[in-house]
């Protein structure tokens, strides 16, 4: 079977409308022929997304205001920056001086995940993740392909297909004909990258990645991409035997624009570094979508201390992407809430992958989430920085939730010891779960108690958790406190030698 471009574009329309995404004729559509958002989806989505947080319209303009001022000009920088507002959302300055301001989603998303400016911030109301009940939320989006959309550039252009989410024009299809000669799929990665991008870049602003397709040939890229970076879509839920040919058509919409896993694609699966000297975006290809997602799942359901902390093993080929399938895994572990921002490490048995593994992820802490990522050169700079982080997890905990204790005064008879001891008794555990040590509950019964004097020493000064002589004073107070209790059990490090030298000497007399 082979296509008109009238046809293909008709049969993509008609599959795509089996994924609960409408059709809508652009001839239909009442906008300025220059713009291309569709400003009045835009504006339902968010009054209703952000109703409970009575946003208005005159927020929702600037909202729209602060997407249209990022330029043409530099394509690659404003596609970047929009990509992040929307994967990550962003914060959003409200017009009463009284009010919380708001972290917005352009899109609705079916998972919660952590962003880091949000949760440090008491000033913050994140309004779409206000309630348990956004774990199960339904999809709130508006989507819509069009056709027939006239954009008034420096030419007048019509994509063959536009997939609108929200009013943003999120995908952009290109179709030529298998049964002429002088078409190909290259031509129309050649429409979309060379004479659309010099006609009409203001639509590529906002685009998350391309399609193009003669019904045979079906493939997605970054708009950014070189053609050869462009790849078919073989499987739908990852657990059949790969398509080719008109199957991949099929595999392709079912796989990719299930609104389930477009938005994770969308939010997780385009990666763009932090600094790019050849306009890099990466789009996930299936093999890295589906083994990342299966990685993450089955992490999840073998986290201790309910399962065996043996999260799975996956085997890929030779150059199947498996550097961008750790990428994308690291991404989704970082972002989780169940993880609370995990330490991960990556371990490899060649150089050169371990080169590659360095370079990719020391240039992709925007993405990842975390600015901490390091090149491990040996076992004793390992060891050095997994103790460093226990240390710094347990500080950090105890500043932020120390307030939250103070308001609630509970006695603990069974376990002698009060409400607040008992809050640093649950941290002292949850760690020493996390980082995989055993610790004997009597003594970090004991240890919680000495912990609180330590904190209420520090705490009697008003801004003490804004004082970074205060903080360290406490780090180096527990410190020394839990290398006496000997917490955690490890007894070398360069940078606490000494310290640390007193606990192995307690150690080995404790267990003398």
């Amino acid at each position: 079977m082979k296509f008109t471009e009238e046809k293909l574009e008709q049969a993509f329309i008609k599959l795509l409308g089996n994924q609960k995404i409408p059709y809508v004729s652009g001839k239909t559509i009442i906008r300025n022929p220059a713009e291309v958002l569709l400003k009045d989806d835009l504006r339902k989505f968010l009054l209703k997304q952000y109703k409970a947080s009575n946003l208005t319209n005159s927020e929702v303009e600037q909202i729209i205001r602060k997407l249209e001022t990022y330029s043409a000009f530099d394509l690659y920088e404003s596609n970047k920056s929009i990509m992040k507002l929307l994967s990550d959302g962003f914060v959003f300055k409200r017009e009463d001086p009284k009010a919380k301001d708001l972290w917005i989603y352009l899109i609705d998303y079916p998972t919660k995940q952590n962003h880091v400016e949000a949760a440090l911030s008491e000033k913050l109301d994140i309004a779409a993740e206000s309630n348990n009940e956004y774990l199960i939320n339904p999809d709130n989006n508006i989507y819509k392909i069009v056709n027939q959309l006239e954009i008034e550039g420096y030419e007048k252009r019509i994509p063959d297909g536009i997939l609108y989410i929200n009013g943003l024009p999120v995908v952009v299809f290109e179709f030529k004909s298998a049964i002429r000669e002088n078409a190909t799929i290259y031509d129309a990665y050649i429409q979309l990258t060379v004479r659309y991008q010099r006609d009409i870049p203001e639509l590529f602003k906002y685009n998350v990645f391309c399609v193009i397709s003669d019904g045979v040939n079906n493939k997605a890229g970054s708009f950014f991409a070189p053609y050869d970076f462009y790849y078919a879509w073989r499987k739908i839920t990852g657990n059949e035997t790969e398509v080719d040919g008109i199957d991949s058509m099929y595999s392709m919409i079912e796989g990719m624009f299930n609104h389930d896993r477009l938005r994770d694609i969308i939010r997780n699966f385009i990666y763009i570094p932090d600094a790019s000297k050849k306009d890099e975006k990466i789009v996930c290809r299936y093999p890295q979508f589906y083994a990342a997602s299966k990685l993450y799942q089955s992490i999840k359901i073998h986290q201790r201390p309910q399962g065996d902390g043996k999260g799975g093993t996956y085997f890929g080929a030779t150059d199947c992407g498996k550097s961008y399938t750790m990428l994308f895994l690291s991404r989704l572990l970082m972002k989780s809430v169940e993880f609370s921002s995990p330490t991960i490490v990556l371990i490899t048995d060649r150089t050169d992958l371990d080169d590659q593994l360095s370079k990719t992820f020391t240039n992709a802490k925007g993405f990842i989430g975390d600015n901490t990522i390091v090149s491990v050169e040996s076992r004793a700079q390992l060891r050095e920085l997994l103790q460093s982080k226990v240390l710094e997890d347990f500080t950090d905990k105890i500043i932020d939730l120390y307030h939250e204790l103070k308001k609630e005064k509970e006695s603990f008879g069974d376990m002698g010891i009060n409400f607040e001891e008992k809050a640093f008794f649950d941290i002292l555990m949850m760690i020493a779960h996390k980082f995989d040590f055993d610790y004997p509950k009597d003594k970090c019964i004991n240890l919680s108690k000495e912990v609180k004097k330590v904190v209420d020493d520090k705490a009697k000064y008003i801004d003490w958790n804004h004082r970074d002589d205060i903080k360290a004073e406490l780090k180096m107070d527990l410190i020394k406190l839990l290398a006496k209790f000997g917490y955690p059990p490890i007894t070398k490090d360069e940078v606490y030698k000494e310290i640390l030298e007193q606990a192995e000497n307690f150690k080995k007399f404790n267990n003398g």
